[in-house]
């Protein structure tokens, strides 16, 4: 079994270290290599991670010379030749040693499961809400908009948040997408969609990736018997003022623009 491993990197050297280590204790490792993508551009971050990896027989470091971006920089340090794919953010601690097999388990036990996420806490024990529902212009405009406005859309919130699902500390539940800090995908469905969508620099590549596996008969899990921590931090956080101030976030509403273009476009062609 050819299990393939990427992580892209963006100033996170000291904790993808952590990261890296808890990923060695996995009892699937010895099947695995891995790809950290340096996306950075900051000779302090590769230091760092070049001291640490530069032992390591599976582990391999890619410098870039800009940042390209997490899609391209994902399919550029991704084996498309894998049996399974596991993308893996750089700040998630695996917290027991089974939380691949036990993803790869669920694919292999289940024709119509594509993709496979994993259930997650902040360093404080906050639960994490990595499954979603499909976003709509109202479940975004309801998580961004202020408090007297976004009473008004709380059902398209909740809704979209799988409070519910993100919640359980049990179970395999079938959910419209999950956030790719960590995924296990099929390696035949990885080919077939040929990777995420470049077209997005970061954000909204994971809803339209697993909107593209549904269309070919592939659903996505996240698995809630076992867990990783993370940091906490979203890179798009803040309301819609933070448009003015965050260059992440209007990444985010380019990308969400592109998402939402691409899918009237193709609902247009599927529907006559």
């Amino acid at each position: 079994m050819k299990i393939h491993i990427s992580i892209v990197d963006f100033f996170k050297a000291p904790r993808l270290i952590e990261s890296l280590q808890a990923l060695e204790q996995q009892s699937l490792f010895d099947c695995c290599s891995v790809t950290v993508f340096d996306n950075s551009v900051d000779d302090d971050n590769f230091i760092k991670l070049n001291e640490y990896i530069k032992h390591k027989e599976n582990i391999s470091l890619v410098r870039s010379s800009f940042n390209r971006g997490y899609t391209k920089a994902t399919n550029l340090s991704i084996d498309f030749s894998a049996d399974f794919m596991v993308l893996l953010n750089p700040d998630l601690i695996l917290s027991s040693a089974d939380c691949i097999k036990e993803s790869i388990e669920i694919l292999q036990g289940t024709q119509d499961i594509g993709i496979v996420g994993i259930k997650q806490l902040d360093d404080r024990g906050n639960v994490e809400l990595v499954a979603r529902t499909f976003p709509s212009i109202k479940s975004q405009v309801a998580r961004r908009a202020p408090l007297m406005v976004s009473k008004f859309f709380s059902a398209e919130r909740e809704s979209y948040e799988c409070t519910a699902v993100n919640s359980q500390t049990s179970g395999v539940h079938i959910v419209d997408w999950v956030q790719s800090s960590f995924w296990v995908v099929k390696g035949d469905v990885w080919r077939e969609l040929n990777g995420v969508c470049e077209d997005f620099f970061l954000f909204m590549c994971e809803p339209e990736f697993s909107h593209r596996a549904k269309k070919i008969g592939y659903s996505t899990a996240i698995n809630c018997n076992s867990h990783a921590l993370s940091d906490g931090i979203r890179a798009s956080a803040g309301g819609l003022k933070a448009i003015f101030r965050s260059r992440a976030f209007r990444s985010h509403i380019l990308d969400m623009t592109i998402y939402y273009i691409k899918n009237l476009s193709t609902s247009k062609r599927t529907n006559p």
